[in-house]
């Protein structure tokens, strides 16, 4: 096998190991540069996710979420509670753009009215 076809091939089986899917299964991805442990928290079983957000100096609680990994890189979150019955539930889509060692980032990809572009996040993995 020529050279070439082996560092081909090395590189394809290196590019493949990197974008299986994450794994944060009762783990907390604790948003960078907010400077409180804020961030999306997983269940044990990784199917329920609450998300807390910085108000101020301490981190609240806003929404529980349903998971599903669409892809092997694209997470889906769906807000569990109804807060009436005229609106849809909040929708969340995530794209995993790179996980080296603790440091995780994310692409939020926008669900929302209007135009936005996508915006990467960064975030630090801990275990429960």
């Amino acid at each position: 096998m020529p050279i070439r076809a082996i560092v081909t091939t090395a590189l394809l089986m290196l590019c493949a190991f990197s974008t299986e899917a994450a794994d944060f299964k009762n783990q907390k991805l604790a948003l960078q540069g907010s400077g409180i442990d804020c961030g999306l928290d997983f269940s044990t079983d990784g199917k329920s996710v609450d998300l807390f957000l910085p108000t101020g100096e301490m981190c609240a609680p806003l929404m529980s979420l349903r998971s599903k990994w669409l892809d092997a890189n694209t997470l889906l979150l769906v807000e569990k509670t109804s807060h009436d019955d005229l609106t849809p539930p909040r929708t969340f889509i995530y794209k995993v753009k790179s996980v080296q060692g603790q440091r995780v980032v994310l692409t939020e990809i926008w669900t929302g009215w209007g135009e936005q572009a996508d915006q990467d996040q960064e975030y630090l993995l801990e275990a429960h």
